[in-house]
């Protein structure tokens, strides 16, 4: 997962909440990217933001665009 940017939340159209959603946590055990999630979540609901991610979700596949929401 690759972080490319941060959108103001309304700068994002409505419809784009209509996809399916997908969670992501940290693998368990590391300490480090739990760390991590959980300081990036913070600071998107303090700045009012989304993070904009390129993810592959498989070796050799395509990658896809995505939001990150922060966890109310």
């Amino acid at each position: 997962m690759e972080l490319i940017g941060f959108v103001e939340n309304k700068q994002i159209p409505r419809h784009h909440y209509m996809s399916k959603s997908i969670a992501i946590c940290a693998e368990p055990g590391n300490d480090r990217a739990a760390a991590m999630l959980s300081a990036l979540n913070q600071a998107l609901r303090t700045c009012n933001c989304k993070a904009v991610v390129r993810s592959v979700f498989e070796c050799w596949s395509e990658y896809h665009f995505l939001l990150l929401l922060s966890r109310e």
